[in-house]
């Protein structure tokens, strides 16, 4: 009875852990009003599909339970179980994921499997933990083995009777009652309750240990949403600004919108006339654009604007197009074109000088331009034009958000842009050519013509797609707090289990017993540090942030290891090898080729470390002897 009464506790405990972990997430993660009818069906859910675990426990524990055992081979058997009876859980969810991948991959098989069983056994671990003086009296009320050597002998019969009494029994009452044996009984016997005891004691604290890491996962999951809460935050103020001001700029360069005939063929086999509409780009360009950062403040975060002063020049030949002949051409109603992402922007009247004539762009392109925005001014042009090369040049003065981009519509150009921002980001569709950063500033140059630009060499029509073509800078700031910041959060696990590990090793050494209340409050102060992270990184900078925050860290937990454990050396201690993490996982965010090698070494000389202490911990309890025992 005691036995199905346990098996009943454990399997409602944890499907209530499961249960309530698993809601907690949804809820973290995901919409609450959405995810609010899925998250009700958890609990019937899980109860309905661990039956199987229920039935294996009610029929294998009695047996473990009658079988001549030692206590901390029931121990181990009872855990045995919990594991096995998870394990077929895993090897199904990942059997049910092998529709996704075209071919059998066992890495991803054996992570899935290892994934499931280990959130299941851990619930079970949990129920265990909550259940702790249930199972050890289920333990205890077992058949204890038959004693078949001395080795045995101290083993199970002290479990009965004390020591002492055993010693004095064996050597008075018992025809074993001999000098050898009593020599033997006293260097070989111990108080194996106490060791038992200690072994179950340390075994739980594991446990719960193991179970409080897992807990802080829940806070550190809030903290995650509150950094992208905060970024999103920027994003909007950034975004308002720019509204006001002009955002990221992508200038297409001067370009003919020149309207042609075609006789076509139409659906009923006639000969049409249709009007089309040709492209007619520049044939030698040179861009030359100045940019001039602006850091505006709205409220606690930083804007990141420029102004821009670009200057175009270049020519623009009509007879390279063999496929419209010249008396196709509708000259008279042909526009010169530039376009611009947002006309907001544009700061002062443009004038342009085309063939020799000054004319003023004004808002608004003609019907299936390139663009969709953009500046435009009818031209009146010739026949004779087509046989003569036109020049042009005008100056642009613009407004804009970090980013400056060129969409190049010419068969030779040359473009370069500069600026005094140090930190800039080359994108788009090219790199330059050469380039020149320093703290000073920096100096780009792009060249291109109709080899590098094979879309140019087609007939340019207005159809064509040439967005893919554009190139630019974007100013970067390199005090991405934010972006720093939730990296530091992905160690948040890293941090926790290894902190908590070391309180329970110096625990375990020191023999001075620590709650897991006292565990949650130095978890605490662990999650705290990335609110202190994120908020005093919006004012100073992440760099300064983290220093003041590890350091503000460190001060608290090592003075209450102090109080802890009674002792200012093993705080130091504790203290360096907080102080020595939170180094480590700064340089590791710092890093961005080398993060993955030089994390995998930190790593590596970390499990090493623990290792070796890992050796000093007597994990099995302290033997008594039967002196000890006496005196």
């Amino acid at each position: 009875m005691r036995s199905l009464k346990l098996s009943l506790r454990l399997w409602l405990l944890a499907n209530l852990v499961f249960s309530t972990v698993f809601i907690t997430i949804l809820f973290v993660l995901g919409n609450k009003n959405n995810e609010l009818p899925f998250a009700i069906l958890v609990i019937p859910a899980s109860i309905i599909g661990s039956i199987p675990i229920l039935i294996a426990l009610m029929v294998l524990l009695p047996l473990i339970k009658r079988m001549r055992y030692f206590a901390y081979t029931r121990w181990h058997a009872l855990l045995t179980l919990l594991l096995l009876t998870c394990l077929p859980y895993g090897i199904i969810g990942a059997l049910l994921n092998l529709h996704e991948f075209a071919t059998f991959d066992v890495v991803h098989a054996f992570a899935i499997v290892a994934a499931i069983s280990g959130i299941l056994f851990g619930c079970h671990l949990a129920a265990v933990a909550l259940s702790i003086d249930q199972v050890n009296a289920w333990i205890k009320n077992g058949p204890m083995p038959l004693p078949k050597t001395i080795t045995h002998f101290k083993q199970t019969t002290a479990k009965l009777v004390p020591v002492k009494t055993l010693f004095h029994h064996f050597k008075t009452s018992t025809s074993m009652n001999t000098p050898e044996l009593n020599e033997q009984l006293e260097t070989q016997a111990y108080e194996p309750e106490q060791t038992n005891s200690s072994y179950n004691k340390s075994l739980i604290k594991a446990v719960i240990t193991a179970f409080l890491i897992l807990g802080m996962l829940i806070p550190t999951a809030y903290i995650i949403n509150l950094v992208e809460e905060r970024e999103k935050r920027h994003k909007e103020v950034v975004q308002e600004v720019s509204s006001k001001w002009a955002s990221a700029q992508t200038l297409t360069t001067p370009y003919l919108y020149i309207p042609y005939l075609k006789s076509v063929v139409n659906d009923t086999g006639k000969l049409v006339v249709v009007k089309k509409i040709w492209i007619a780009p520049a044939s030698t360009l040179k861009v030359s654009s100045e940019m001039v950062p602006e850091v505006r403040k709205r409220s606690i975060y930083n804007v990141l604007l420029y102004r821009s002063n670009t200057a175009i020049s270049g020519t623009i030949v009509l007879n390279n197009n063999k496929e419209i002949k010249p008396e196709n051409m509708l000259l008279s109603e042909a526009s010169l074109c530039i376009g611009i992402s947002d006309v907001k922007g544009i700061e002062e009247n443009i004038s342009i000088q085309f063939d020799g004539k000054a004319y003023e762009l004004e808002p608004g392109l003609p019907e299936y331009a390139i663009n969709k925005k953009g500046l435009s001014v009818p031209l009146n042009l010739a026949i004779e034009n087509i046989s003569k090369p036109m020049p042009f040049s005008l100056d642009i003065k613009l407004k804009g958000s970090e980013q400056l981009h060129f969409l190049p519509l010419s068969d030779n150009s040359q473009f370069e842009i500069k600026s005094t921002w140090p930190d800039p980001s080359f994108d788009g569709s090219s790199l330059p050519k050469e380039r020149t950063i320093s703290d000073a500033g920096f100096t780009a140059k792009w060249s291109f013509n109709k080899a590098n630009l094979p879309v140019l060499n087609q007939s340019y029509q207005a159809d064509t797609n040439k967005e893919n073509m554009a190139f630019g800078v974007t100013m970067v700031q390199t005090a991405d707090q934010y972006a720093k910041t939730n990296r530091s959060v992905k160690y948040a696990l890293l941090f926790i289990s290894l902190t908590f590990a070391m309180f329970f090793i110096i625990e375990l050494m020191q023999q001075r017993p620590v709650h897991p209340v006292q565990y949650i409050l130095v978890g605490i102060a662990l999650i705290i540090f990335y609110t202190l992270l994120l908020s005093i990184g919006e004012f100073i900078g992440f760099n300064y942030a983290y220093g003041i925050a590890a350091t503000a860290t460190v001060l608290l937990i090592g003075m209450y290891a102090t109080s802890l454990f009674d002792s200012l050396k093993t705080s130091l201690l504790f203290s360096s090898f907080l102080a020595m993490l939170y180094g480590f996982i700064y340089v590791l965010i710092q890093l961005e080729d080398t993060a993955l090698l030089a994390g995998s070494i930190g790593l590596f000389v970390l499990l090493a470390v623990a290792m070796h202490f890992s050796k000093k911990i007597n994990w099995y309890g302290k033997p008594v002897t039967p002196k000890q025992v006496l005196a």
